[in-house]
């Protein structure tokens, strides 16, 4: 039996069985004809039916693995963050079987926490083994193998995460990392993947690794002001507190260095005071360094303003009490910072508050300049303005007011200035302004009498005088706290004795003749007057 064939190499289209252009290129063995002889050497008629056998060999296509993300930048020691090992390759050309593989890693910069199986191996087969899956954070290593069941018909997708690998960078607290940033590579050294013709040589593979670059955790720095407003006025004594500035991996902080647009002042102390001396919007910068000597940096901005500067005056000078008085804050100046230039604008300002204080317990606060007010009792008082313009600045201002009593009037009548011993003589008088029940003193020459006025202010007394004589009268009250006292005039009553009395007149002969007569002549006509009613 003899065979004849011719090999051949083509393109050939795995999908469709076509002779195509698409790579790679195959070997196959195509029959031409064959010889069949009987032991004699005689031909033996037979038929033939063509073949083409093909010939395996390994394609020569790499298979790509990929550590992804490949960078990573600015990664804080407490930090995590995860990695993908991602497979590309052509699942219909590759029957793959085992996977093993190698991850590295600088284990004094990060650690490894868990490995997890990606979604591409499930994807790719029927089922998935993890063989292997082991960390070793004190060398840096992890190591994974995973096996492959039978390739699924619907086949998987070229490319995927083959698995996942979570990463926490780890520096030592209490050592110093000489350089700032300090980079890492995660590699995948050694690889292995099996098909079912054994081992896939190493120059198939290709492979790309992932390199971060790691910060140590630096301190954070943070601070206040009192007074905490956004607002101060210049010449204001601020506090600078950083005591809130700290370390996530509890580093004590050893320097706080102040900025105060210029004016830098170093100090082992987080507390800080400082005045500024000019008007405009201020950068304040701290940066606090830590023992490792890391630092941070943090700012704020505080406008520094003139403060408002309040001044009034009142009239009249000298008010008495229950008048008004007018308290006038015109020329008080609104403060704020002038413009200094288009990137610093300056800080317009206008008073927008006024507060009198006008030390008897009232407090008024108003936007107007000029008020009114009414003092209900006498003394020495401090009114106080407050003005506060419309950055929540304020400034106040006081002056002393004396407020004088209220003069008084007190009025004096008699009811005689010429009385007899022994008769009465009324007494009265009224308070102006009105003063109800308060104490009147009548004098009369040297006796003081007290009476008490009555709720319209006015006061009465009954004199009886029991001598003959001439007598000087008047009042006089002692005023109140909001009150001067008052006088009256003096009135002079005069009392003498009494007159003697008249004696009775007696009837003398001489005239008897004539009162009987004229009985006579009325009871005549009394008894006409009868005789003429009675004839009617």
């Amino acid at each position: 039996f003899s065979m004849t064939f011719e090999i051949i190499k083509q393109p050939y289209n795995y999908e469709t069985g076509d002779p195509t252009t698409v790579d790679p290129i195959d070997t196959f063995l195509d029959f031409i004809s064959t010889d069949l002889s009987d032991p004699d050497g005689q031909p033996i008629p037979h038929d033939v039916e063509p073949a083409t056998v093909r010939i395996w060999e390994r394609i020569p296509v790499k298979i790509i693995l990929k550590v992804d993300p490949p960078e990573i930048k600015q990664l804080e020691s407490g930090t995590s963050f995860a990695v993908n090992v991602l497979i590309g390759l052509d699942p219909k050309k590759w029957n793959l079987t085992q996977f093993n593989a190698t991850l590295s890693f600088n284990s004094t910069l990060i650690k490894a926490e868990g490995v997890t199986e990606g979604a591409w191996p499930k994807q790719y087969a029927s089922t998935t083994t993890e063989l292997l899956k082991q960390i070793d954070n004190e060398t840096g290593t992890l190591q994974y193998a995973l096996k492959f069941g039978p390739p699924l018909n619907s086949g998987a997708p070229s490319t995927g995460v083959l698995f996942t690998v979570t990463f926490y960078v780890a520096f030592e607290s209490r050592v110093k990392i000489t350089e700032t940033p300090e980079s890492c590579v995660i590699g995948l050294k050694p690889v292995t993947i099996i098909d079912e013709t054994g081992l896939i040589p190493e120059e198939q593979l290709e492979i790309t690794n992932s390199t971060y670059i790691a910060y140590r955790s630096s301190p954070v720095a943070k601070f206040t002001w009192s007074p905490f407003k956004q607002f101060l006025p210049r010449g204001q004594a601020i506090t600078f507190n950083a005591s809130e500035s700290y370390h996530k991996l509890g580093l004590r902080i050893v320097n706080y260095t102040w900025d105060f647009e210029g004016v830098v002042r170093s100090t082992t102390s987080p507390i800080y005071t400082y005045t500024f001396a000019t008007v405009g919007n201020k950068t304040v910068t701290l940066n606090v360094t830590d023992e490792g000597g890391y630092w941070s940096i943090t700012k704020t901005y505080i406008g520094i303003l003139d403060s408002p500067t309040a001044s009034f005056k009142f009239t009249p000078l000298k008010p008495a009490v229950n008048q008004t008085i007018l308290f006038n804050a015109t020329n008080s100046l609104p403060g704020g910072a002038p413009k200094v230039s288009p990137e610093k604008p300056g800080y317009p300002a206008e008073i927008i508050n006024y507060t009198w204080d006008f030390g008897d317990g009232t407090v008024i606060s108003t936007t107007e300049k000029v008020t009114n007010y009414a003092y209900k009792h006498a003394g020495r008082y401090t009114v106080t303005l407050t003005v506060t313009n419309n950055y929540t600045l304020s400034h106040s201002y006081s002056l002393p007011i004396t407020i004088s009593k209220l003069n008084s009037t007190i009025s004096i009548n008699v009811s005689t200035t010429e009385a007899v011993v022994n008769s009465n003589v009324t007494i009265s008088g009224e308070i102006t302004p009105l003063r109800p029940q308060v104490n009147v003193t009548i004098y009369i020459n040297n006796t003081a009498i007290t009476v008490q006025t009555n709720e319209n202010g006015q006061y009465i007394y009954k004199w009886t005088p029991t001598q003959v004589g001439t007598y000087s009268i008047k009042a006089r009250w002692n005023g109140d706290q909001d009150t001067n006292p008052a006088e009256s005039e003096t009135l002079i009553v005069t009392v003498t004795e009494p007159s003697p009395p008249t004696p009775p007149v007696t009837p003398t002969g001489d005239i008897l003749p004539f009162i009987a007569t004229a009985i006579i002549i009325i009871v005549l006509i009394i008894l006409i007057v009868y005789l003429k009613t009675k004839r009617k």
